[in-house]
């Protein structure tokens, strides 16, 4: 028997098994095996839009893995110079939150990189001081 995990999140339901690519429309790539993933193609993970966003000194940022599996959180400048590791471990399947404190960096874009397994997922955040 196969079992599905079910999130509610703002009144609505996902299956987890069940997200795409096209669910977030603010994901700034997703990427597997170094390729661009289509619209609709199913994703073993998914990378929310931090929040707030722009964001002064700290910021949140949720994401999901459908499966148990090595997750890393990063946080990148546009010159994809990681400034922060939020998460380098192994996750179970559901929702996670990591808190980010810009603390000491200047104002100015940054990239929020989700890896797991072979895919890669990257959303756009902007520090404002």
């Amino acid at each position: 028997m196969v079992m599905k995990t079910i999130l509610i999140f703002a009144f609505s339901v996902v299956a987890l098994a069940d997200i795409s690519c096209t669910d977030k429309s603010r994901l700034l790539a997703a990427v597997q095996d170094g390729k661009e993933l289509p619209n609709g193609s199913a994703v073993p993970i998914m990378l929310d839009q931090n929040y707030p966003n722009p964001f002064n000194q700290s910021t949140s940022i949720e994401f999901w893995t459908v499966i148990t599996q090595h997750i890393r959180l990063s946080v990148k400048t546009e010159d994809w110079v990681t400034v922060a590791t939020l998460y380098d471990t192994t996750l179970a399947a559901g929702l996670y939150r990591a808190s980010w404190s810009a603390a000491g960096l200047p104002s100015g874009e940054y990239l929020a990189v989700l890896e797991g397994g072979s895919v890669t997922e990257v959303i756009r955040m902007r520090l404002v001081k």
